[in-house]
């Protein structure tokens, strides 16, 4: 997406809310958010005794490194998401594309 190029209003790629959309989309950076949404979802979750929900993810490409995450981390990653996902939408609410469909006879 072409957000805010050449930054004129006679300009076909001008979005006043360029500026904002930049500064929320740096805030997930800074967030990791990306990495949150990946272990969340790539993670084996598991249920232990005396443990508790702990999760589990081996990242292939980082010699096998692995991250470990409690069930606290989760909610952090899930609140730091919705978070971001309710920024964007406030932001880009009228933007976003809605599907139409024909109606019945048309």
């Amino acid at each position: 997406m072409v957000v805010g190029a050449r930054g004129t209003h006679g300009s076909r790629f001008y979005q006043p809310q360029a500026a904002e959309l930049a500064e929320t989309l740096q805030w997930g950076d800074a967030h990791e958010l990306k990495r949150r949404r990946d272990d969340a979802v790539h993670a084996s979750w598991w249920n232990g005794d005396g443990v508790g929900v702990v999760r589990f993810r081996f990242f292939r490409r980082q010699d096998g490194a692995n991250l470990i995450g409690t069930f606290e981390d989760l909610e952090q990653d899930a609140t730091l998401l919705f978070e971001y996902a309710e920024k964007l939408d406030l932001l880009l609410r009228a933007d976003w594309p809605q599907g139409r469909l024909l109606r019945r006879g048309s």
